[in-house]
């Protein structure tokens, strides 16, 4: 059993998930950055890094074992939000038809049915494209959909965040947090 509250903010590229978690980080909550940019950084500083645009079973691979780390290690602290969780690798790995990791997500089935406290999925902000970023509209509005298909999957309903200005979701978000602690 764990004793942490994990809290996911997810949503497809360009959803402000960033932007928001800024403000919760601002609201006084713990908050992991997303992995995925993380990664892509330390890749393109190598000669011949794997990047989700020119290998994607690697760096999706990589991805898995490094966000599986991350939320492993988090422990002794009330809660914690995440910029993206794992179950969010589930749903690149769709998009980019990366089927190595199946056997990846069933050794872990079970534990990702009890992983997170509440999901939020932030809907999407206009697209724009950035160093990180490389989607089209149209792979981001399927990212979208796979992210709320990989969460129901296993059990989640992840609750819908409009679009508003970051602090706006930071508040909706901690208001039900709030909530659900109470509850």
């Amino acid at each position: 059993m764990r004793d942490t509250k994990r809290y996911i903010i997810t949503g497809t590229s360009c959803s402000g998930k960033t932007a928001t978690c800024k403000e919760l980080l601002g609201l006084g909550y713990i908050v992991m950055p997303e992995m995925a940019r993380k990664l892509i950084r330390e890749e393109e500083a190598k000669e011949h890094g794997d990047l989700p645009w020119n290998s994607k079973n690697m760096f999706q691979t990589k991805l898995f074992v490094r966000q599986e780390a991350l939320e492993y290690q988090i422990k002794d602290i009330p809660e914690v939000i995440l910029d993206r969780g794992l179950i969010d690798n589930l749903a690149y790995c769709r998009v980019y038809d990366v089927d190595k990791l199946d056997n990846a997500f069933h050794s872990t089935h079970l534990d990702c049915w009890n992983r997170y406290d509440l999901v939020f999925l932030l809907e999407p902000l206009p697209f724009r494209n950035d160093a990180q970023r490389r989607e089209t509209p149209e792979q981001a509005q399927q990212i979208h959909q796979e992210i709320i298909k990989a969460y129901n999957k296993f059990g989640y309903k992840p609750m819908h965040v409009p679009v508003e200005t970051p602090e706006e979701r930071a508040m909706h978000i901690d208001w039900i947090i709030q909530q659900h602690k109470e509850g």
